[in-house]
């Protein structure tokens, strides 16, 4: 469901940003991995009169692209450059659908 999709989304981006904190890219690549194993589609996206489908599209194309950018990031700089990047698109996305923070997805602790 879109709703599962995106708590993936936040899952693997603590998990990026908890390999950032500790220098570790192992987790870091774990976060990308299961970001870009959950892809957001035009389905996904929530009917709202104002979604602006071509500007939601090419975030989600963009959110895919960063992911192959980041599997080959081979330094901390880099890696916390495109965790930025994605962080941006993520807010972006959320602006322009007008939803905010999903309901339900509000930070519980860990899903594991």
């Amino acid at each position: 469901t879109p709703e599962a999709r995106m708590r993936r989304h936040q899952w693997a981006s603590d998990r990026m940003f908890d390999g950032l904190v500790t220098g570790n890219a192992e987790i870091f690549r774990s976060g990308n991995d299961a970001l870009t194993s959950a892809p957001l589609t035009q389905a996904d996206l929530p009917a709202t009169a104002a979604q602006p489908t071509e500007q939601v599209v090419a975030l989600t194309t963009h959110v895919q692209n960063l992911g192959t950018e980041a599997a080959t990031a081979t330094t901390d700089e880099a890696r916390a450059s495109i965790y930025g990047r994605y962080l941006a698109t993520c807010a972006t996305c959320h602006r322009l659908l007008e939803g905010g923070t999903p309901e339900g997805l509000q930070p519980v602790g860990d899903p594991e």
